[in-house]
């Protein structure tokens, strides 16, 4: 009876290193085939976009494109983010989406000479709701008609001119 005792606690001991084995070795092989998550900590930080702001001349004498390219860039610039240029065609009289805080923005960019009139503010102001956007921006390098200013201000929509501009280029984030 004795040998039976010594037998099973033989087995028992057994069984036990056994099983701590298998949760080592087990504990480690989950280890290694684990794939590792990136923490904060150890990220590479990414190389901040280098951005010079050309004059006010600079920015007169670009084509319309360069100019949309231009802003979308200004609104990265001044903490915008989600920043897509649309489409050229069928855009719906906006050129720019982007997201600042928790509301979106449909921008309408305008590269012109002379004052900006009704147009545009109509334009953004249809825009704005096709892309269920909370405001409406027509940013221009010129400025706009008092009638442009009118409707803006019935509309909601936003106008940012040369001055605003400017200052986006300075990185006065307090202007809009």
């Amino acid at each position: 009876m004795l040998l039976q005792y010594k037998t099973y606690i033989i087995y028992v001991v057994f069984l036990t290193v056994l099983f701590l084995l298998a949760f080592l070795i087990g504990k480690r092989i989950r280890k290694i085939f684990t794939p590792k998550k990136k923490t904060d900590k150890k990220a590479i930080p990414q190389k901040k976009i280098s951005f010079k702001s050309p004059s006010m001349a600079e920015v007169d004498a670009m084509k319309g494109q360069e100019f949309e390219h231009f802003c979308a860039e200004l609104l990265r610039k001044n903490g915008f983010r989600k920043v897509k240029v649309t489409p050229r065609s069928g855009d719906q009289g906006v050129d720019i989406i982007a997201v600042r805080g928790t509301s979106r923005y449909a921008i309408q960019c305008k590269r012109y000479a002379s004052p900006l009139g009704n147009k545009p503010v109509q334009e953004v102001y249809t825009g704005k709701a096709f892309y269920n956007c909370k405001y409406g921006v027509v940013m221009t390098n010129s400025t706009f008609t008092p009638h442009a200013k009118e409707l803006a201000k019935k509309t909601g929509v936003l106008l940012w001119d040369r001055t605003i501009v400017g200052k986006l280029m300075r990185g006065d984030r307090k202007s809009i």
